[in-house]
């Protein structure tokens, strides 16, 4: 009985110490477990962190490489823009090359159209004078035209004069009469073709003279058309410089640039603009040049043509005027002789004599006048 109170109260001791043990157990356990959660949210806790580290790495990772790719494409865009800048530069420099060109033809333009206006007002001037030396020409030949008229009638009267003439010599002539009449002749129709040569050299020389001037003012104006033919090609050298320019401006195509450049862009096209119209205005009044030189070489033909027809009928008019002045000389000698001998019936000379004397005078005055018309001709 001792024994199993001793070992009850040895195992009610023992199960005191196990439940003490148990307790403590417990107690640790919940500590543990206390610990184990703290663990757990600590173990969470650092977990969320590295999540967020990672990922914060990550994306700085991301924002390096996207760095790196910026300051690449920065690095590009330095130097697109050095060279933009660059190229900017050339171009101004050329910009305000070409609008000192452009000033340079602005200021040049009126001085060409000037002279333009300057030689089209000359050979007006020129074509005004050459339609008075026309007039007068046309004058000169009326005249002549009323002096043939006049010379005509002269002549018809001098011949009713020689026939009558003639008829009283062969009624009264001698043969010494008619060698008298017959030097006298040669001596008229020496004087009269001296005269005729000197005048006929004086307006030969006066013609000459007329027809050098307009040859020379010819000469003259060819020359100053291949000045202004130079002029103009020099300026289209300098319009398609101009457009070229142009091109090259209208091509750029940055979004500062062009909207620093439109101005002048939009001055290049003015300029080029006032070149295209100074072009078509020359070329026209290098039409109207043209077409005066044409007229006016027309006019120097058609005065150099009537000049001739008017020297060949002059010639004509002073050829027979001279041929008629000497008959009519001749004529007048024989017949003051006549009157001053008076008639002498009782020369009974045959008929046939007489003819042949006549004839004989004739035919020889004939010749001398046919011999003197053909050295003056």
């Amino acid at each position: 009985m001792r024994k199993l109170q001793s070992e009850n109260s040895a195992l009610s001791s023992d199960n005191k110490i196990l439940k003490d043990k148990l307790n403590r157990c417990n107690l640790h356990v919940m500590s543990l477990e206390h610990k184990l959660a703290e663990s757990n949210r600590e173990r969470d806790k650092a977990l969320s962190y590295l999540d967020g580290k990672i990922s914060e790495s990550d994306t700085k990772h991301l924002c390096q490489s996207e760095t790196t790719e910026w300051e690449q494409r920065i690095v590009k865009l330095k130097k697109r823009l050095d060279s933009l800048k660059t190229e900017n530069m050339t171009l101004e420099r050329e910009l305000a090359l070409q609008q000192k060109c452009g000033d340079a033809v602005t200021g040049h333009g009126p001085r060409v159209l000037s002279g333009y206006q300057l030689e089209v007002t000359t050979l007006k001037d020129d074509l005004n004078h050459a339609k008075k030396l026309l007039r007068a020409s046309e004058a000169d030949c009326e005249r002549l035209g009323r002096e043939r008229s006049e010379a005509a009638a002269q002549v018809v009267k001098l011949n009713e004069a020689k026939a009558l003439l003639q008829q009283q010599l062969d009624d009264s002539a001698s043969g010494s009469v008619a060698e008298k009449q017959l030097c006298a002749l040669k001596v008229r129709l020496q004087i009269t073709e001296d005269r005729l040569f000197q005048e006929r050299a004086n307006r030969a020389g006066k013609l000459s003279e007329v027809e050098e001037k307009l040859l020379a003012e010819n000469a003259r104006l060819k020359v100053i058309e291949k000045v202004l033919r130079k002029q103009k090609d020099h300026l289209c050298e300098k319009i398609a410089r101009y457009t070229n320019m142009r091109k090259k401006a209208w091509h750029v195509n940055t979004g500062d640039l062009c909207s620093q450049k439109s101005d002048r862009d939009s001055a290049c096209l003015d300029i080029c603009d006032a070149c295209d119209w100074k072009t078509t205005t020359l070329d026209e009044m290098n039409q109207e040049k043209e077409e005066l030189d044409k007229v006016t070489k027309e006019q120097i033909h058609s005065l150099v043509h009537r000049k001739f027809d008017t020297v060949c009928q002059i010639k004509n008019l002073e050829d027979k005027n001279a041929a008629i002045q000497g008959e009519n000389d001749a004529l007048q000698t024989m017949l003051n002789t006549l009157v001053s001998k008076g008639p002498n019936p009782s020369s009974q000379r045959p008929q046939c004599s007489c003819d042949i004397g006549n004839g004989t005078l004739s035919t020889f005055v004939s010749q001398l006048f046919s011999d003197t018309v053909l050295n003056c001709l």
